[in-house]
């Protein structure tokens, strides 16, 4: 589902870059912009697409040469392809992995948070 990012109050950014953003909305799933491409996504599909992002960005590395390249976007019902140079699947990598990293420490200060009442 390619929608517009979440204006909602409960939305936090997870992680910023110059190509983009990733931002935890309130209903379970991350909206990531990136260029002009939104791309909301339930949140554990992110890791399935840092998974992806990561292998194709040491593809571009070994390849050493601009190229076009296409990444599956995990989506609910079906898959959505992406085109990028280069350059965007190495800042597309950045982007996921940063956002992954937020939300896996997220949840570790979720687990050991301690109830001060």
């Amino acid at each position: 589902m390619i929608t517009s990012p979440s204006a909602s109050s409960d939305a936090v950014v997870l992680y910023s870059t110059g190509a983009g953003s990733a931002v935890q909305r309130d209903d379970d799933r991350v909206t990531l912009t990136f260029n002009d491409l939104a791309i909301t996504l339930p949140t554990p599909a992110i890791n399935e697409l840092r998974d992806s992002a990561r292998s194709l960005a040491a593809d571009v590395r070994r390849c050493g040469s601009d190229c076009r390249w296409q990444l599956r976007v995990p989506q609910a019902d079906q898959r959505m392809v992406i085109v990028l140079t280069s350059e965007d699947v190495l800042a597309l990598d950045d982007l996921v992995s940063g956002a992954s990293a937020m939300m896996e420490l997220n949840a570790i200060l979720e687990e050991t948070a301690i109830d001060v009442r």
